[in-house]
């Protein structure tokens, strides 16, 4: 119950400092009530689910590139690691190309991409964004009543045909747009997409335009309209 840090090394295989030297077949692996770490190595999964139990717990993935899928509150999946994971509050990718995909009824508190290129996507959520940029690749992206941090995240996949906002909150950037919603921002290091509302909390703001995209100031916003030429 004073918190469990368990290292999934090979299948049903792994360690849980200060408990034990080893554990072997082991299909399923739940925490206490205290905070929890669960992290896979490369070579580590487990058949079953993992769950955290109380208190605050961790989700870290491989080092090859994880997908995690926010199904519920706490809940979703990990492929090729676990069935699913419960009562888990904050997940951490690896070394490689991780992506983190909210549905409908995701709900988590913080999401860091650690190394590599990660990518944060609410496609298939129904749900709009808001993001609040507040340093380089991280901020906190709202959705609906609920909201969660992100951190080392190289690509921000808004929902299609919802109205979402990036706000960069006093960092400078310089946004190029080079499609319909869709560019990318030095300074805040994010290429984006379905982002059709932009605002600064100050610094100094850059807009560089591509193709058919237009973007206009509008009361302390810089809205982005669709063009049928640019000449």
């Amino acid at each position: 119950d004073d918190g469990n840090v368990f290292v999934i090394t090979g299948v049903g295989v792994g360690t849980l400092a200060g408990k034990t030297s080893g554990w072997s077949n082991m299909q399923s692996l739940s925490g206490g009530s205290g905070a929890d770490s669960f992290t896979f190595n490369n070579a580590g999964s487990v058949t079953g689910s993992v769950n955290g139990a109380g208190d605050v717990n961790t989700l870290t993935g491989d080092a090859d590139g994880n997908v995690f899928v926010i199904t519920g509150v706490g809940v979703g999946t990990l492929a090729g690691k676990t069935s699913g994971w419960s009562n888990v509050q904050n997940l951490i990718g690896g070394a490689g190309l991780d992506s983190f995909t909210l549905g409908s009824g995701g709900v988590i508190g913080s999401v860091d991409g650690a190394a590599g290129a990660d990518v944060v996507s609410l496609v298939g959520s129904g749900q709009a964004s808001d993001v609040v940029m507040s340093a380089a690749r991280a901020g906190t992206l709202t959705h609906g009543v609920n909201s969660f941090s992100f951190s080392n995240t190289e690509t921000l996949n808004a929902e299609v045909g919802q109205s979402n906002s990036l706000t960069f909150s006093g960092i400078g950037v310089t946004v190029s747009i080079n499609g319909l919603d869709a560019g990318n921002s030095g300074g805040a290091g994010v290429i984006f997409t379905e982002f059709g509302d932009f605002g600064w909390g100050g610094w100094e703001r850059r807009f560089c335009f591509h193709q058919h995209r237009f973007v206009e100031w509008q009361s302390g916003w810089w809205r982005g309209e669709q063009q049928s030429e640019w000449g």
